[in-house]
């Protein structure tokens, strides 16, 4: 969850975020995971509807769940690459590329939720 993290540090390192007026508004910054998540989680659900913090959800879900499409599409068109592909080269690129559009959009999910997190507290500090 990006929100176990986001005052240990992800809150330092958005220059959107004004730490000290956060912490004026919140109080200390928890520094348990759970405490973390559980924080954020409260103030997102007070600035869930700000159109700012929808869209970079939706960013969020989407890069997510393409990923957990993109290790499917590894394993299983990846295997069936291993029978049906002519040459051995041929199935060595194939399941490379299929590889690399797993790890970017694992990359692009986290990039994300970081910036999902980050847009939340930017909302809260302001």
């Amino acid at each position: 969850m990006p929100g176990s993290r986001a005052f240990s540090k992800y809150v330092h390192l958005d220059p959107r975020i004004d730490v000290a007026v956060l912490k004026s508004k919140i109080g200390p910054f928890p520094t348990k995971p759970s405490e973390q998540n559980a924080l954020w989680y409260k103030l997102y659900k007070s600035v869930e509807n700000d159109q700012r913090v929808l869209h970079v959800h939706r960013l969020f879900l989407l890069t997510r769940d393409y990923t957990g499409m993109a290790v499917m599409l590894l394993i299983v068109f990846g295997g069936i690459g291993a029978f049906a592909m002519q040459t051995y080269k041929t199935e060595l690129i194939y399941v490379a590329a299929l590889l690399l559009q797993f790890l970017l959009s694992g990359l692009a999910a986290r990039n994300y939720g970081v910036r999902f997190v980050n847009t939340v507290l930017a909302l809260k500090a302001i």
